[in-house]
């Protein structure tokens, strides 16, 4: 052993025999690193801000809201709420806007008309009063034209309106002769308890004449009819309208011994003061065979219709033809009206009348 391995050894038995024996050296805790003091202080406010904050958040949500003011100088922004609509009352129901200006509540116009169901109830009692009107008595007849027959209620005057045209019975002349020309179709009218009465209304608003009666508008409307008309527009083909002189003979076929020929004429395109007359001759044919075998003069004061008094009964079978003459009056001072100013329609063929107008012949059979 060298002597610095003795002196080694020798230190160490000194250190063990010393009493009390040495402990080695320790650090102390404080010479540990730890944060500086100044560090330390500002952990506190820190803290405290925390525990604030957590305070705060935790009032929000026990509470729901906010429950303190906002901090000078911040905006906050109210969050939309919704509250529950009022239940209506007699203050709060809703009420219609007037117009602007309006003094007073809103008014409704009346109730419309209202197009009914024809009934045979109904179509009885049309009948019968059709009849009635013709001085006819109902079996004259077979029943409405079909297709033709309307039927309403107007609650503004609470009365009932109708419109049909009467079917003649085929073993009835009167009845036959009774439904052509005005007669073709007829207008009812009834009040609230009150019976029906009718009117022929077959001619209305040719050549510009007017209606004899005024059918409430909203009537009209629910039938379809034309403004200020009082029958089906689809009657207007079957009724002459062409030129200032139109006319129509009845009836179109018959039994010898049983028809008497009729013609009514309508006048138009003439002053209301005008005067004049309507001829209405009645012949077998031909054009040259001579005078007519019925001749009737109807005098005649503006334009309008006109019918023939009496009729014609023709003695012989074959096809009988009506020719309509107008000759107007002559002026004060002046003599007669020369033929070329006069007005014609006939139904009888001749070089002069190549269109003759088939609604003035009348077929006559033999009996």
């Amino acid at each position: 052993m060298n002597i610095d391995d003795r002196l080694h050894e020798a230190g160490l038995h000194w250190r063990e025999s010393q009493v009390p024996a040495l402990r080695a050296p320790r650090l102390d805790a404080s010479s540990e690193k730890a944060p500086s003091r100044r560090w330390m202080s500002g952990l506190v406010p820190l803290a405290a801000s925390l525990a604030v904050a957590a305070m705060v958040i935790g009032v929000v949500i026990l509470n729901g809201a906010p429950t303190g003011n906002p901090a000078p100088g911040a905006t906050s922004t109210p969050s939309p709420t919704s509250s529950p609509a009022p239940t209506p009352t007699a203050s709060t129901s809703p009420q219609t806007p007037q117009p602007t200006g309006a003094t007073g509540p809103l008014t409704t116009t009346g109730n419309p008309a209202e197009s009914l169901v024809v009934t045979e109830e109904i179509r009885g009692q049309l009948l019968q009063a059709g009849a009635a009107l013709h001085g006819l008595p109902v079996s004259a007849f077979t029943g409405l034209v079909s297709g033709l027959t309307y039927y309403a209620y107007d609650p503004a005057t609470a009365t009932y309106w109708a419109g049909a045209g009467l079917m003649p019975s085929s073993s009835s002349l009167r009845a036959q002769v009774s439904t052509q020309d005005n007669g073709s179709y007829l207008l009812f009218r009834r009040p609230a308890d009150k019976p029906w009465t009718a009117q022929d209304v077959g001619l209305a608003g040719v050549a510009g004449t007017k209606c004899p009666t005024s059918i409430p508008a909203s009537v009209l409307t629910v039938w379809n009819w034309p403004a200020r008309s009082c029958r089906p527009t689809s009657m207007a083909s079957s009724v002459p309208t062409a030129g200032r002189l139109s006319a129509v003979s009845t009836p179109r076929s018959g039994v010898l011994g049983h028809v008497t020929i009729l013609a009514t004429a309508t006048l138009a395109g003439i002053p209301a003061t005008e005067t004049g007359h309507l001829e209405f001759n009645v012949s077998p044919g031909p054009y040259n065979q001579g005078q007519p075998a019925s001749v009737e003069v109807v005098p005649t004061h503006g334009p309008g219709l006109y019918t023939m008094a009496t009729g014609y009964a023709p003695h012989q079978s074959g096809n009988w033809f009506v020719t309509v003459l107008y000759v107007p009056s002559p002026s004060q001072g002046t003599g007669p009206v020369p033929a070329p100013s006069w007005w014609v329609v006939s139904g009888m063929p001749s070089p002069t009348n190549p269109h003759p107008d088939a609604n003035l012949v009348t077929v006559v059979t033999p009996s």
